[in-house]
């Protein structure tokens, strides 16, 4: 583990290794106050699961056979919001998973504080330029300067230049570190999203 400069006191920084990945994982699920994609996931899935039991439903009084009780409703809005959820949640643990294996010369960085994982950093490398695929930090060690330290230091170590797909909350953040919007005439077509797109040149 090394000391970055710009990290406050008992914070250090190093590459992850394949061991990491449950503790990168449960900062994802834990975070209480970053769960609202998987709130929205379940209630997704929720919704799904009363259209289905109204399709069974109304197949069963059309043919005149219907055999469905209420507690088959109640069965079904749990099992297939638990289903639905739990394939989104591995699929997102062997999407983090198979980072580690790439071989285009991803880059993942974990801030430590006490040897407790509080940050990360994903970023995979193309031929002409990287992807910051994934920043986050805990919300109780946030405004402390770890977003930044991460950001610096995949700049100095990634090919430029550098794209993100920022959410609305984090936009500001990556313009304050020197990125710009770029047009997407000016971007290659794997990149090209219905989202803004900033780039460190």
């Amino acid at each position: 583990m090394t000391r970055a400069s710009s990290l406050p006191p008992n914070y250090t920084i190093r590459q992850a290794r394949n061991i990491d990945i449950p503790a990168i994982y449960q900062i994802i699920l834990l975070d209480i106050n970053d769960l609202k994609i998987l709130k929205i996931l379940i209630i997704f899935a929720l919704f799904i699961a009363i259209g289905i039991f109204l399709i069974f439903s109304a197949m069963c009084i059309a043919i005149g056979n219907c055999s469905l009780s209420f507690q088959d409703f109640w069965i079904t809005l749990v099992i297939i919001p638990l289903i639905v959820s739990g394939s989104i949640l591995i699929a997102s643990f062997i999407q983090i998973a198979s980072i580690f294996h790439r071989q285009d010369g991803s880059i993942v960085l974990l801030i430590e504080h006490h040897n407790r994982l509080v940050a990360y950093a994903i970023q995979s490398q193309k031929h002409s330029y990287s992807l910051l695929n994934s920043l986050h930090v805990k919300s109780d060690y946030r405004r402390l300067g770890l977003g930044s330290c991460l950001v610096q230091n995949l700049a100095s170590v990634g090919v430029r230049p550098i794209y993100v797909f920022p959410t609305p909350d984090s936009l500001r953040f990556y313009i304050r570190h020197g990125f710009i919007l770029v047009q997407e005439q000016n971007l290659s077509p794997e990149l090209r999203r219905n989202s803004r797109c900033l780039g460190l040149i």
